[in-house]
């Protein structure tokens, strides 16, 4: 299944980033390409400043990438299983991530590193 495909079957997906991101990758042959993601797109979202986005996967990768070229302008590591979900707050200065490998981890956007860590008995 295509990242695409995936992300379109998201039911809570915002619609508007959805139509977005479909319109910029109308014209490309892979609709699942982003610089730096492995694996089935689980999240994304607009970072608050409207020209990143902060994308993870299955593979347990983070990115933040440019909205309008899927440049890469950091990965992020940590996780060692799936990202399950991912936000990012209003101000654009942190993000968080939820995963299979029962963490929570907040990251400094700006930084491109983790902030804190939060062990949960079971899957986050």
């Amino acid at each position: 299944m295509s990242g695409a495909t995936q992300a379109q079957g998201k039911k809570d997906m915002d619609p508007q980033l959805f139509e977005d991101w479909k319109t910029y990758y109308q014209g490309c042959e892979k609709l699942s390409e982003f610089q730096g993601i492995d694996g089935a797109i689980t999240a994304l979202t607009y970072i608050s400043n409207g020209k990143q986005l902060f994308i993870v996967s299955e593979s347990g990768s983070a990115v933040i990438v440019e909205a309008a070229t899927g440049k890469l302008v950091k990965k992020l590591a940590g996780h060692k299983e799936s990202i399950l979900d991912a936000a990012v707050s209003k101000d654009g200065k942190y993000a968080a991530t939820a995963s299979s490998d029962d963490t929570v981890k907040v990251w400094d956007i700006a930084a491109g590193t983790e902030w804190r860590s939060l062990k949960h008995p079971n899957d986050v």
